[in-house]
């Protein structure tokens, strides 16, 4: 009768029809008692999130196959607006920080990675004063800039005032410049105005416009939108602060 190795199927490799021939078993399987199984390897069966909302130290858990990291820079503060002079004070906005995303093999990571959150900023207190800009966000090769200030104004103050500029990002598979603030109007024939907006970014939004009264700024919602700035008639009033930094690490492992 036919006989053959152990650890072989019968099956043919060869191109076109012909006779059965031996087949082995490559590595990362086995076969006993008649069954094949696949050996070795090892399969993601948990996600965790780690979350850092100021600095620290992560510490690569044991079994890491991979982590994904999602960091977004802080946005920039808006300025305030002073009551001085004629017409309306719209100072600039702050603009929205950047953001960055890398997957890291195990290997990549050392027993532990420093994770640096850019400082938060500041709106610009009542009356012509700047806000300050976004700090800068990092891990293991990824930068993400923080978003850049917004000027302070008052009621002299030529209105329209430019847009500030997102911050950038490097190092990452995905890096995504914020997004830069919307510039006010006022036009004097009509004496209407409306305010700077903040500039928005990947995981925030920035405040809507406003367009009439005596307004604080306002932060908006999420991380890393730029603040917006004041806006006022008649009496000072101050910027807001733009969205905190935050980074996520995923972590992808097989115990």
């Amino acid at each position: 009768g036919y006989t053959m190795a152990t650890a072989r199927l019968i099956g043919r490799t060869t191109a076109s029809t012909g006779a059965p021939e031996e087949i082995s078993i490559g590595s990362g399987l086995s076969m006993s008692a008649g069954s094949l199984s696949a050996t070795g390897g090892s399969a993601v069966v948990s996600c965790v999130l780690q979350t850092f909302t100021s600095s620290g130290t992560w510490t690569k858990p044991s079994g890491l196959l991979f982590a994904v990291v999602k960091q977004q820079a802080p946005g920039g503060g808006g300025g305030g607006a002073s009551s001085s002079g004629s017409g309306f004070a719209i100072p600039q906005s702050g603009a929205g920080g950047g953001y960055t995303e890398k997957l890291y093999m195990a290997a990549d990571l050392s027993a532990t990675e420093t994770v640096t959150i850019g400082a938060a900023s500041t709106g610009g207190s009542s009356g012509n004063n700047a806000g300050t800009a976004g700090g800068n966000s990092t891990f293991k090769g990824m930068t993400a800039n923080g978003g850049a200030l917004g000027a302070g104004a008052d009621r002299a103050t030529v209105a329209q005032p430019d847009e500030t500029v997102g911050g950038g990002a490097t190092g990452g598979d995905i890096n995504i410049k914020g997004k830069s603030s919307g510039q006010g109007v006022y036009t004097s024939a009509g004496g209407i105005g409306w305010s700077s907006k903040g500039g928005d970014s990947v995981l925030g939004t920035a405040a809507r416009r406003v367009t009439s009264g005596n307004t604080a700024g306002d932060s908006g919602t999420g991380y890393g939108q730029g603040g917006r700035g004041g806006f006022c008639s008649t009496v000072s009033v101050a910027g807001a602060a733009g969205g905190d930094g935050i980074t996520y690490i995923y972590e992808y492992k097989s115990v």
